[in-house]
């Protein structure tokens, strides 16, 4: 009977071990999938950036903005807000399911893997970011530019304090109240710089939205990588520990042969020194 229990426990540690690597499997299945999923709206997060562009570099080439381009631009600003929206929750289960992983002490070597996906997402976002900054701000410089230029043409008089003041306006009627020009050309103008300003504010309103949205989706990063990072040093500091304490048993365990095998010397004396002593007797 004790063979079967012995070949028992080893049939449920094969089977414990072989349940325990289907799960660690899953988990790592799970995880390139997500991590593909992500993968795959940063380029979609990217497209609609450059569909963006590309849009506001057409806008700035045509001499009148019909409303059909500013719902093409909308359209794209809105393309841009919806993958944001779709992106940050996966980048946050990634996230998390990495950090869960490590408190369970999965393997170094996943580790390193995940977390060299995860940095590489991270990069990245941080690229078309960045990306997406540059390009509104020189989007937003373009218009002022010919905003200004416009100003000018309408205004021959101003000087170049009084255009800035009144670029800085949220209102465009400081326009006519500042400015009547004579000429047709001065009109139109005129008219150019009012239409191109109510873009410009229009733009900003819905920049401002987007660029909540990419601050707070960077601060989730940021607040996670700390996280991560300490579990990391938590994880290394349990580690040593762990060493340390096996170092510790296993030199308690020669401490405690040597002592034994002292003793056991102690008692082989003490039994030599009384048959010594008895032997001396008898004789």
């Amino acid at each position: 009977s004790v063979p079967m229990v012995r070949d028992r426990l080893a049939d449920f540690q094969d089977d414990s071990g072989e349940v325990f690597e289907e799960v660690e499997m899953e988990c790592i299945g799970n995880f390139e999938m997500r991590m593909e999923e992500a993968l795959e709206l940063v380029k979609n997060l990217s497209d609609v950036i450059d569909n963006l562009k590309e849009k506001q570099q057409q806008i700035l080439s045509l001499p009148i903005v019909e409303p059909r381009h500013k719902d093409e631009l909308e359209s794209a600003i809105l393309a841009i807000r919806e993958k944001t929206n779709q992106l940050r929750p996966r980048v946050q289960e990634l996230e998390d399911e990495m950090a869960m992983q490590m408190r369970n002490n999965a393997s170094e070597t996943q580790m390193r893997i995940k977390r060299n996906q995860v940095d590489m997402l991270r990069g990245k976002m941080k690229k078309i970011l960045i990306s997406f900054n540059d390009s509104q701000v020189e989007y937003k410089e373009s218009i002022a530019k010919r905003v200004k230029r416009s100003l000018q043409a309408a205004g021959e008089n101003m000087t170049e304090g009084e255009i800035d003041q009144m670029l800085e306006s949220h209102s465009t009627q400081v326009f006519y109240r500042e400015i009547s020009p004579l000429s047709i050309a001065g009109k139109l103008a005129l008219e150019d710089a009012s239409a191109r300003h109510n873009e410009l504010l229009d733009l900003e309103k819905s920049l401002a939205i987007l660029q909540e949205m990419f601050e707070d989706m960077h601060n989730m990063v940021q607040a996670q990588d700390q996280m991560v990072t300490k579990i990391e040093k938590d994880v290394e500091e349990t580690v040593v520990h762990t060493e340390q304490a096996a170092k510790h048993i296993k030199q308690a365990v020669v401490y405690k042969h040597a002592a034994t095998r002292k003793k056991i010397l102690c008692i082989i004396m003490i039994i030599a020194i009384v048959i010594i002593l008895i032997a001396a007797l008898i004789v």
